[in-house]
């Protein structure tokens, strides 16, 4: 079956937030009296989910929310500071639109953050829609969501970066690529299981394009053709 949607998700994904979020963590700690991560630590950091990192700070949960919500407005303050993740957004965007009939944001960001990133970066014309997620509910949103387009989960491609983002999705009944050079790491993603792992945003289109010129073709064809376009790549480089 082939991909009706593409949803990508925002921090880390397509925007370099990872040094923002961590000095605006850092930045809150001593108001919610949790411990600073300082930069031996991160990659420790790294390494966990969003709730093993909960449990690790011992910050009670009715306060995720409150610091949540004031981290966004911080980031909020900064947006003209955020920077692309990967070079060529456009290109890809505009090669995902041509292929699906949906191609848009899933964050748990600030939309107006997530609006001034793509009118920044020219992606604007490629977004169909932003829509807002809290930090433990991306399952029953991205359900909501393909009901929404009214698409089954099958139709639907999650991009992500983080363990919570293939969990999720894998709960869900949808596929997802899971991208290498956001915030949790290589290692980390792949003990998940994502359906696929993307080191760049090329191999992102050839996935869709793929999957929706053979769309009998399940994923571990995909993942061959990959490996295959990969190996034929190395050789003539």
């Amino acid at each position: 079956m082939s991909y009706r949607c593409v949803c990508f998700d925002f921090d880390g994904t397509l925007a370099d937030t990872e040094g923002m979020v961590f000095r605006i963590f850092n930045e809150l700690a001593k108001k919610y009296h949790y411990a600073p991560i300082d930069t031996s630590r991160r990659d420790m950091i790294k390494e966990m989910s969003a709730q093993d990192i909960l449990r690790h700070m011992n910050l009670p949960f009715y306060q995720v929310f409150r610091l949540m919500a004031e981290g966004r407005k911080h980031m909020r303050n900064q947006q003209e500071d955020i920077v692309a993740i990967q070079e060529n957004l456009p290109e890809a965007f505009a090669a995902i639109a041509k292929l699906t009939d949906y191609c848009g944001i899933l964050t748990s960001n600030s939309e107006d953050t997530v609006r001034n990133f793509l009118w920044t970066h020219q992606l604007t014309p490629y977004v169909d829609f932003v829509e807002g997620a809290a930090l433990f509910s991306k399952k029953r949103k991205l359900l909501k969501l393909c009901r929404k387009l009214r698409i089954s989960p099958s139709q639907m491609l999650y991009v992500g970066d983080e363990t919570r983002d293939v969990r999720a999705c894998r709960e869900a009944g949808i596929d997802v690529a899971a991208v290498d050079w956001g915030y949790n790491t290589k290692q980390a993603l792949a003990k998940c299981g994502p359906t696929y792992e993307v080191s760049d945003m090329a191999t992102l289109v050839q996935i869709v394009a793929y999957r929706n010129r053979n769309q009998e073709a399940g994923p571990e064809k995909a993942r061959r053709y990959i490996r295959r376009m990969r190996k034929k790549q190395h050789r003539t480089s």
